[in-house]
């Protein structure tokens, strides 16, 4: 046995000896990166303590946010760290955090919202979100939906969120429904010259009537699409009657008037109705605010038009429990950790970069020894003596 022990030696010592020099050339190199690592390791141990890995955790998000927030602007021109410190400060004014604004002001800036009015309807969204027991994302993607379909200005978010919160108020849809579904119509509505308000009404009265927002949005559509795009029936039927079924008409009166122009030569007259909304969700739709309908219809339109204040009696009222007063600590304690991760960030950046380079100059050794290393692994017990001798810089 002490024959094949010293065989082995002599092996490796005669093989191994120019790759031996270059290991111990490798570590030599890395030594002195090997102790700044040990130092700044250490550092970051003491630092990190106790909220380090949270900290840094919450920071990297927002910064991450931040950053997609940078891709869709000119950052000569948009001062992003002063972005971030005004979403942190609407953070902890609004029960939404930091993160969940910075995904809204993305939306927003994505709807092609200028950046310099970017942070008001970003206001406007998140207290609308709050109002509506719901996510700022959600409530920024149903008013730029439709600031965007009227060709309306950052300025009238205020405006679209008083008027979501009355139709919410007059009919049976909460906040996330109608902003999930208002997408549906508010397009093809403006198109048409349709105001918002009557479209908002009609909701409303559609939802007090049993239909679900999405299903009343749709209904509202095929409505609207049957006026735009008649079929050849219709537009024949409405000339014997002596009534402009037509995008024209529908533009020059507004819904409303156009439904209860069509009343008087239609009355109660479901042949005709069918022939003239052919499709069965623009007929179910229109018997809901046309005909015994239009009563109702008429008087959201008129509530519509004094919406001005809704969003904010909401939000009132759901700031003043005591889920909105935790969740405003929650944002806070979640800035103050963002703001101490931020501190920590640049520290744990280069303990990570120190780590990486040193792997990659192992790895490059090991790729150009690799005859070394087999010969290590034969040797087993020896050769695992021998690694921890050259590690330790002993030869």
């Amino acid at each position: 046995m002490a024959d094949y022990k010293i065989g082995v030696d002599l092996v490796l010592k005669d093989m191994a000896s120019g790759n031996l020099k270059s290991f111990k050339k490798m570590v030599s190199d890395i030594k002195p990166d090997f102790g700044a690592l040990a130092m700044a390791t250490g550092a970051a141990t003491v630092a990190m303590g106790l909220f380090g890995k949270s900290a840094i955790e919450s920071a990297s998000k927002f910064e991450t946010s931040m950053a997609e927030i940078a891709t869709l602007v000119d950052i000569t021109q948009v001062n992003i760290q002063g972005m971030s410190a005004d979403i942190m400060d609407l953070a902890e004014i609004v029960p939404q955090t930091a993160n969940q604004l910075a995904k809204g002001m993305y939306q927003i800036i994505s709807a092609s919202i200028p950046a310099s009015e970017a942070m008001g309807v970003l206001e406007v969204s998140a207290k609308a979100a709050t109002a509506g027991l719901s996510d700022t994302f959600t409530a920024v993607d149903s008013i730029t939906t439709v600031l965007n379909a009227y060709g309306l200005q950052a300025e009238d978010a205020g405006k679209i969120s008083d008027l979501m919160f009355q139709a919410i108020k007059l009919g049976k849809t909460t906040f996330p429904e109608l902003a999930s579904a208002i997408g549906t119509v508010a397009t093809p509505a403006a198109k048409a010259g349709v105001a918002i308000e009557e479209i908002m009404a009609a909701i409303s009265t559609m939802t007090r009537k049993g239909l679900d927002s999405a299903t009343a949005t749709t209904y509202l559509r095929q409505v609207i699409m049957s006026i735009l795009s008649p079929s050849s029936e219709a537009t024949k039927l409405a000339k014997e009657l002596g009534f402009e079924f037509s995008a024209t008409a529908l533009k020059t009166k507004g819904l409303s008037n156009f439904l209860a122009d069509m009343d008087k030569v239609v009355g109660n007259n479901s042949e005709a109705l069918t022939t003239l909304f052919g499709n069965v969700r623009a007929f179910t739709g229109v018997l809901t605010i046309a005909g015994d309908g239009a009563e109702d219809f008429n008087k959201d339109i008129t509530a519509m038009y004094s919406s001005a204040g809704s969003t904010a009696d909401a939000y009132d009222k759901i700031m003043g429990t005591h889920d909105a007063t935790m969740k405003i600590l929650s944002s806070t304690w979640e800035n103050f950790m963002i703001q101490l991760g931020t501190i920590f960030i640049p520290l744990a950046t280069t303990v990570a970069k120190k780590v990486s380079d040193i792997i990659g100059q192992i790895k490059d050794w090991t790729e150009g020894n690799e005859g070394l290393i087999k010969i290590i692994g034969i040797a087993g017990g020896g050769g695992l003596t021998l690694i921890a001798g050259m590690a330790g810089l002993g030869f």
